[in-house]
């Protein structure tokens, strides 16, 4: 579970957002930081975040619910 989530949360977010070959565009990527700059921060750190937070959470409220 422990690899699914890493690979899930982390590792796919980077593929998708991350310019690793900036001279092959691949039309499914939306690669558009090339390095992590404060727009990266702003905007895919908080989306991991936010996603990080949801995942600790959401186990207890559903132990709680039952």
């Amino acid at each position: 579970m422990f690899g699914m989530t890493f690979i899930n949360s982390a590792i796919v977010i980077q593929l998708v957002y991350f310019d690793f070959m900036p001279d092959a565009k691949l039309p499914l990527l939306l690669a558009e930081y090339q390095e992590f700059t404060q727009e990266w921060y702003e905007e895919i750190g908080v989306t991991i975040v936010i996603t990080l937070m949801l995942m600790v959470l959401t186990p207890h409220l559903a132990n709680l619910g039952f």
